[in-house]
């Protein structure tokens, strides 16, 4: 990843040359780390250090799927003179809704929720809602409640759950839980270029072959 992102750093443009970020690379970058640090502090019995980078994990992944989406619709859309339907995307509130909608006007193709990769990027949207969304409250049957999220990996069994613990933040963002939220975006990143038939940046497909 640090030599895919170098090339944005080999020197100063010229004033008038107008430059693209590649902040979507960085942030993927950050997913990645943040999943090294929970498994040392897993190796390490350190279980600040696990949960605080498993949360990182979940937010950045988040976060490095929206910024492979936005760059996708801007190449596709923007740049090739579809200006409003770029800006029919824009303006969705919703990231699911966003990458359904764009994937539908660049391609024509649908995504299908109750398949993968989508349905672990459904969860992945939840756990981050725990954090983002994050308001003190009494276990309910609610969707983005705690106690459902834990069912729900448990009856799927996407990734381990730490049961010793009594606290649900606790029992959610262990190593296992960093690890599959970034593998999750990097498998969303590529699912996403490949219903849009745009070949998916070198760099993710080097680190999903490495996950």
């Amino acid at each position: 990843m640090a030599d895919s992102i170098k090339r944005f750093d080999s020197g100063r443009a010229e004033e008038r040359v107008k430059v693209r970020g590649a902040v979507e690379l960085y942030t993927l970058q950050i997913a990645e780390e943040a999943v090294d640090q929970a498994r040392k502090g897993k190796e390490n019995g350190d279980l600040k250090e696990e949960m605080l980078s498993a949360m990182i994990a979940v937010v950045f992944s988040q976060i490095s799927i929206e910024g492979f989406l936005h760059s996708l619709l801007e190449q596709e859309l923007k740049l090739k003179g579809k200006k409003c339907e770029y800006q029919i995307v824009a303006k969705m509130a919703r990231l699911d809704e966003r990458i359904e909608m764009g994937v539908c006007l660049i391609s024509g193709k649908k995504v299908e929720r109750g398949k993968q990769p989508f349905q672990d990027f459904e969860l992945l949207r939840r756990i981050r809602n725990t954090i983002v969304h994050y308001t003190p409250t009494w276990e309910t049957n609610e969707e983005d409640d705690p106690a459902s999220i834990l069912e729900k990996i448990r009856t799927t069994k996407r990734f381990s759950l730490n049961e010793t613990r009594a606290r649900w933040e606790e029992k959610l963002f262990t190593a296992e839980c960093a690890q599959w939220a970034y593998r999750t975006a990097l498998e969303m990143i590529c699912y996403m270029h490949d219903l849009c038939d745009v070949p998916c940046p070198k760099p993710v497909l080097e680190k999903l072959d490495g996950s």
